[in-house]
This record gives C-alpha cells, structure tokens and sequence, in this order.
C-alpha cells in the first residue's frame, strides 16, 4: 500500500506519473500528498540563443553576448509548481503538506535545529514567493539578490501590492471604528 505521493522536481514527469500519481491519492484517501516546493518556474541560462535584430528584441529577458561572443539568455522552464498543480487538478487533492520553501515547518526547524536567532539571521535568495517568504516567517531578514528568479519590476509590484493591501486594512480598520 502507497503511504505518500511526493511531487518534486522532475524532468521526466510524465502522463503515466501524472495518472498513476492521481490514482493513489484518490483511490487510497489515507495516502499523504506531498510537494517539495511549489514553485512556479525556475531560471536558467541559454546559450546560443539568436544574434542580430532577434538578439536586440530579447535584450531586455537578459539576453547578452558574453566575453566569448556567444549569445546568452535567461529563460523561464516550468517550475515544480506545475508538477503540483498538475496532480492536484487530476486527484482533487491539494497538497497535505509542502515541505520545502516557505513553509512554516521547515523555518521553525532550521531555528530549533540550527539554534538560529531570528532576529540575528539573514536568508539570502532569488524567489520573492519562497525565500523572501520563508525569511517572513522565520521572523529574519531577507536579502533579495537579482540574479535569478526575480526582477525589480517584481519588487516593485509586490510593494504596491502590500501598500494597497495596507491602506484597505487600515480604511476597513477607520471605518469600523468609525461605526463604533
């Protein structure tokens, strides 16, 4: 009997995996559905990508001719999110557990394991959703570097995120207040 499906990342994920996967979380409803992270993509270099006109066209996706004159980009591929995702719209199960990044469970964790002092500790990465995440959660700092999954323009949209986000707490807050 199949204890647990794990959804990892995969390169050889497929429609077999994705059904057989599917059957045992619904066919076997003690069966833990686990993910190892959900992210959405992940960001790799690709050498030999077009020169010339099609080369300027992606300049601004970080394409670049490096010191040996081939021509460079970063490129998102699908992530293990999609695996995740994939196999939760087959069962009808959402994940009973995410063990990796930005998990609560794994922050406590590395403080009890680590004897970390929050406060005192900084989580360096390049996912806003996973490692600036799991920093929040651990009570840390956060260093943000720009080298992979995240841009400026992400920054920058997440922050106007939160500041709408803040001002709509605190009118909610004003206005209850108010009909007090």
């Amino acid at each position: 009997r199949v204890g647990a499906v794990v959804v990892g990342h995969d390169t050889r994920f497929s429609f077999n995996a994705l059904a057989i996967a599917s059957l045992y979380l619904e066919t076997n409803e003690p069966c833990l559905f686990v993910a190892t992270n959900p992210d959405a993509f992940d960001v790799v270099q690709i050498e030999g990508v077009a020169t010339g006109a099609a080369h300027a066209a992606h300049a601004t996706d970080g394409a670049a001719d490096g010191a040996d004159g081939v021509a460079r980009a970063m490129r998102r591929l699908p992530g293990n999110g999609c695996l995740v995702a994939a196999v939760e719209t087959a069962s009808g199960r959402s994940p009973d557990a995410v063990c990796g990044k930005p998990d609560a469970a794994l922050a406590a964790y590395l403080i009890d394991a680590f004897g970390l002092t929050p406060e005192r500790t900084c989580m360096v990465g390049d996912r806003l959703d996973t490692d600036m995440a799991l920093a929040t959660r651990m009570g840390a700092t956060g260093l943000l570097v720009l080298t992979g999954c995240a841009s400026q323009a992400d920054v920058a949209a997440t922050h106007a995120q939160a500041t709408r986000a803040h001002a709509y707490a605190l009118a909610h807050a004003h206005a209850h207040a108010d009909a007090d």
